[in-house]
């Protein structure tokens, strides 16, 4: 029976190292809002993706639901410059 007690205090620990992970927030640095020039709004898959200044690569954001995506698009109206173009399309990002 002395032989269980090494699997029990093994898993003992890594239950309690499991129930005390915390997953840390990761935050991005992009580039500022007036750096940005198109914004392609995909709405069949729900996401916005902003660009700098080529539109093949930028930062792209999904979402749970219309209305926050909405929300979002709204804020992107009030920070972009005004010269910034809106591109509605199918992204081919997936």
């Amino acid at each position: 029976m002395l032989f269980l007690i090494g699997p029990v205090a093994m898993a003992f620990i890594a239950a309690v190292k499991l129930l005390n992970w915390e997953n840390p927030v990761h935050h991005r640095q992009t580039a500022p809002w007036h750096l940005h020039e198109f914004v392609t709004v995909d709405h069949k898959r729900l996401m916005v993706i902003i660009h700098c200044d080529d539109v093949t690569t930028g930062f792209a954001a999904r979402f749970p639901s219309k209305e926050l995506m909405t929300k979002y698009l709204a804020f992107l109206h009030e920070v972009l410059p005004l010269s910034a173009e809106y591109i509605e399309k199918a992204s081919n990002w997936k």
